[in-house]
């Protein structure tokens, strides 16, 4: 990254005020919260911060039992609590009739976020400040996290958020290959965790892995720098998995209990939420199996679960990257 940092300013305030500006009616009427009719806000979030802050507010400690469930079960087991995600826990001393708001406000916030990682990942690899105002702005109106913010699945593309700051930091790992760094990552890695499914954790410490070899590789290092590296790497993760281990171990403990018992809804179900080979349709034409706003839905479930979409701009400007790479 050039050390004009005023420019860089002025972009990540653009940034954040595009975003503003797409949540525009969040702003100009008070009291509003994003909403739809099936949204997983009022089904599951809003009851969820509801229920910590109220227990907190009452008792002094976050609540220990789930007791939605037939028999209760240990509140943290359940991974949509995110009762030690840093962000979330302003909830515990908000007004109970503020949270509604709040939690739409919680939701801009992350996509704010999305668009000012991005831009600093994007700027460290490095690349010119209006590509990677264009790639931070792209990213942050992607169709996972502009569907997922209104839906209410946003705990799906939490992971999103954070993946460029981590990017950032292990590619700083990559290059310094220094312990404070490993450090730094590990943070980011923990915190990120107390806010995500866990399989979304697995998923980009994959796509991580996948990125230091192919990174290493083209450097052609030699052994020593792939020591080095990976020790760094798999030190973050180890601490990550130490600092995330009261959430994580809870929720393996849940996971492995109810894995073990017959399932109440069939296997043909549970597979209609996996991407097949038709449905990456909805990749390049996201309402190619219709679109719930205006009930044309026809094909498979969840559009919120596909919609992997990345905007009409960002495909030409990849195809023209292929067409006319200068490497």
């Amino acid at each position: 990254m050039q050390k004009d940092y005023g420019k860089d300013i002025l972009a990540v305030s653009a940034l954040l005020l595009l975003v503003a500006m797409f949540f525009w009616q969040l702003f100009a009427q008070p009291g509003s919260m994003l909403y739809q009719c099936d949204s997983e806000y009022m089904a599951n979030h809003i009851p969820f911060a509801w229920y910590k802050a109220s227990s907190f507010q009452a008792f002094g400690y976050i609540p220990l039992w789930d007791t939605t469930l037939i028999g209760t079960a240990a509140y943290i087991e359940n991974a949509s609590s995110v009762l030690f995600y840093p962000p979330a826990m302003l909830f515990y001393i908000l007004p109970l009739w503020l949270i509604p708001v709040a939690m739409s406000f919680y939701v801009v916030f992350h996509v704010m976020l999305a668009a000012v990682f991005m831009y600093l990942f994007l700027r460290f690899l490095p690349v010119s400040r209006f590509s990677a105002f264009l790639g931070a702005a792209a990213f942050a109106f992607t169709g996972r996290l502009v569907v997922e913010s209104v839906s209410g699945g946003f705990l799906a593309a939490l992971a999103s958020v954070w993946t460029p700051l981590i990017f950032l930091l292990a590619e700083l790992v990559i290059r310094k290959r220094s312990i404070l760094y490993s450090l730094l990552l590990a943070m980011a890695l923990a915190v990120e965790f107390f806010g995500i499914h866990p399989q979304f954790f697995v998923y980009q410490a994959v796509a991580l892995a996948l990125y230091a070899v192919a990174r290493l590789l083209a450097e052609k290092q030699p052994f020593a720098v792939w020591r080095n590296t990976v020790a760094m790497l798999a030190l973050a993760y180890i601490l990550a998995f130490l600092v995330a281990a009261p959430t994580l171990l809870p929720q393996y403990d849940y996971a492995k209990e109810f894995s073990t018992r017959p399932l109440s809804i069939d296997e043909d179900f549970i597979s209609s939420y996996s991407l097949t080979w038709p449905t990456t349709l909805a990749l390049a034409v996201p309402d190619f199996f219709g679109n719930p706003i205006d009930h044309t839905v026809w094909g498979p479930p969840s559009y919120g679960e596909r919609s992997g979409y990345v905007g009409i701009l960002v495909l030409i400007l990849a195809a023209v990257a292929l067409i006319y790479r200068r490497d």
